[in-house]
C-alpha cells in the first residue's frame, strides 16, 4: 500500500486551513440558525414562555458543539472518547427529531429538509474539530522536533567540550612529559661528571659547577646526586665556597641565597 507524502507548503497549509475554518463556521452558523428556528417554535408549540423559548435550542443544539469539544479533548489527552461521541449523537438525534416535530403536520420533503440543519450542524462541527485537532498535532510536532533539535545540539556541544577537555590533558600530559625528559637528560648529563668512587655530595656538586658554570636548577642536581633539594643546595653552596677558597677568593656571605635557581 503507498503511503500519501504531503506536499503542501507552509504558506499553502495555512491559506487552506483558514478558508476551511471560513467556510465551516459559515455553513455551522447557518444551520445553527435553521435549527434554532425549529427548536423554538417547537418549544413554543409546547406552551414554553416565548421568551424562554430561545433555551431550548442552546440546550439541544449545544450538546453536538459540547460532545465534539469533548472528543477533542479525549483523543488529544488519549483517554476514551466514548461519552464525547455519545453527547454529540444524541444531540443530533434530539435535535433532528425537535425540527421534524416542529412540522409534524407537514408533508414527508419538508419534514427531511427540517432535519437537514441538526445533521449539517453536527457534521461542521466535526470538521471543525477536526481541523483544530490536525493544527494541534502539527504544533506538537514541531514542539517535538525543536526539543528534539535542541537536545542534538546540547549533546553535541557537551561532546565537543568533553573533547576539548580531553585535548587539553592530552596536551598538559605531553608538557609534563616533555618536561620530565628534559630534566633527566640534564640530570643524565650531570649525572657523567660525577667523579668516581665514593665521593661526597660536595665533591659531586663542585664538579657539576665545574661542568655546568652558571645558574643551576635544584632539582636537576638533586636527581644528578641522588638527594634531596635542600641537600643540593647545601652541597653546591660548600662546593662555590670550596671553588672560591681554592682561587683565593673569599666565599661570599649570601651564597646560599644564589646558587640555584628555583624550579
Amino acid at each position: 500500500m503507498t503511503k500519501n507524502v504531503s506536499t503542501l507548503t507552509a504558506v499553502a497549509d495555512g491559506r487552506i486551513r483558514r478558508a476551511a475554518v471560513l467556510v465551516v463556521v459559515v455553513v455551522a452558523a447557518a444551520a445553527a440558525i435553521l435549527s434554532y428556528a425549529g427548536l423554538r417554535d417547537l418549544a413554543i408549540s409546547a406552551d414554553i414562555d416565548p421568551c424562554l423559548a430561545i433555551l431550548l435550542p442552546v440546550v439541544i443544539d449545544g450538546m453536538i458543539l459540547a460532545g465534539g469539544l469533548v472528543v477533542l479533548h479525549s483523543t488529544l489527552s488519549g483517554i476514551s472518547t466514548s461519552y464525547g461521541w455519545f453527547l454529540t449523537l444524541a444531540g443530533v438525534a434530539v435535535s433532528t427529531w425537535g425540527n421534524v416535530a416542529a412540522v409534524a403536520d407537514m408533508d414527508v420533503i419538508a419534514k427531511s429538509v427540517h432535519a437537514l440543519a441538526p445533521v449539517s450542524l453536527a457534521l461542521t462541527v466535526e470538521a471543525l474539530m477536526r481541523i483544530v485537532r490536525h493544527r494541534i498535532d502539527v504544533s506538537q510536532a514541531l514542539e517535538a522536533a525543536a526539543a528534539e533539535e535542541a537536545a542534538r545540539v546540547a549533546e553535541e556541544q557537551e561532546r565537543a567540550e568533553r573533547a576539548a577537555r580531553r585535548a587539553q590533558e592530552a596536551e598538559e600530559r605531553a608538557a609534563r612529559r616533555a618536561t620530565k625528559a628534559g630534566l633527566t637528560d640534564t640530570a643524565a648529563a650531570m649525572r657523567a661528571v660525577l667523579p668516581r668512587g665514593d665521593a661526597s655530595l660536595t665533591d659531586g656538586a663542585i664538579a657539576i659547577v665545574q661542568a655546568f658554570p652558571g645558574r643551576l636548577k635544584s632539582a636537576e642536581v638533586a636527581a644528578a646526586l641522588g638527594c634531596t633539594r635542600e641537600q643540593a643546595l647545601r652541597a653546591v653552596s660548600r662546593g662555590r665556597g670550596r671553588l672560591k677558597a681554592m682561587e683565593g677568593a673569599p666565599e661570599p656571605a649570601h651564597a646560599s641565597a644564589c646558587v640555584l635557581a628555583a624550579a
